[in-house]
């Protein structure tokens, strides 16, 4: 797993490049915007690794197993310093949540569970995909819950 993520660094590093300062993790607010929306969206720093080293998936649309990781999105932003900047905040946020989850609250149990599978992927992927899945899952979350208080409160009602 280590070793396309080393790749797609020597692969970006070999030319040289502008440092982003930060500006990949602004696209957050905009990419899930689709395009008919946003039609002059800006291009993803995903997409724009994808088209300049792996062109031929592009043609095949798709932008799977080209490694891109959120160490070399963090380089590309804040070099040397970015993949320690963005792993202490991922840090802070870890012990946020388990601070959060020694409240016994519900809603904080289920989204700490479901926040592992992000934690798994987080050095493998881009960071707008995994603030996008972050706020998916605290959407799914809320429905269930309304669901829930929709259905006992049906059940209440017809109780009585």
């Amino acid at each position: 797993e280590f070793g396309a993520a080393a790749y797609n660094y020597r692969l970006y590093t070999s030319e040289p490049f502008e440092w982003k300062k930060g500006s990949t993790y602004l696209e957050i607010i905009v990419s899930p915007l689709p395009t008919y929306i946003y039609p002059n969206k800006p291009q993803s720093i995903l997409y724009e690794y994808r088209d300049k080293f792996n062109a031929e998936r592009k043609e095949q649309g798709s932008i799977a197993g080209t490694g891109f990781s959120s160490l070399l999105e963090a380089y590309i932003n804040f070099s040397h310093f970015g993949p320690f900047i963005i792993y202490f905040l991922l840090g802070v946020f870890i012990v946020v949540l388990e601070k959060v989850k020694i409240r016994k609250n519900l809603f904080f149990s289920i989204y700490y569970l479901m926040f592992f599978n992000i934690l798994m992927i987080f050095s493998r992927s881009v960071s707008n995909y995994l603030l996008f899945k972050s706020m998916f899952y605290v959407v799914q979350i809320f429905l269930v819950f309304i669901i829930y208080q929709i259905i006992r409160n049906l059940a209440w009602n017809n109780e009585k």
